[in-house]
């Protein structure tokens, strides 16, 4: 456990975040902390590195500092910084890389690739994961 709390946010010596054994680096956010800790296992498990924040400020300052990653996968329903704004900041820094926004309605978030309904499209959101991360590059295989 502690050593998984090392990885989720926190910056190496160099200031950049480490691409440990090439796997895939995951930007996950979401504020509900019993949802984080039954997801973020199931994406180590597929390969993933996972960056967690909880709060969509702590996301959007460290997108501005330069945070990399292959993969954002961004709760709508946060406290003072919406996810819709956090999607915004990482289309403007990463305009290429896919994003998959979690709402609890259904209805579509315009920045975001793909728009999934937290509790109803959980196994889509299992099987877009499995197969994005075999593949080499940045685009969200369809179903």
């Amino acid at each position: 456990r502690r050593e998984r709390k090392k990885l989720h946010g926190h910056k190496s010596m160099n200031g950049k975040m480490n691409k440990i054994n090439n796997k895939k680096r995951l930007l996950y956010l979401e504020d509900y902390s019993c949802a984080a800790e039954s997801f973020i296992p199931r994406c180590e498990h597929l390969g993933y590195l996972v960056i967690h924040y909880a709060l969509g400020k702590k996301a959007v300052e460290a997108l501005e500092n330069g945070l990399n990653y292959e993969l954002a996968i961004i709760d709508r329903e946060l406290g003072a910084v919406s996810g819709d704004e956090v999607i915004k900041t990482c289309k403007r820094y990463h305009p290429n890389t896919p994003v998959i926004c979690l709402s609890g309605y259904e209805d579509i978030v315009k920045d975001a690739n793909i728009t999934l309904v937290k509790t109803k499209d959980t196994l889509i959101l299992h099987k877009l994961l499995r197969r994005y991360i075999a593949q080499e590059d940045n685009t969200l295989l369809p179903l």
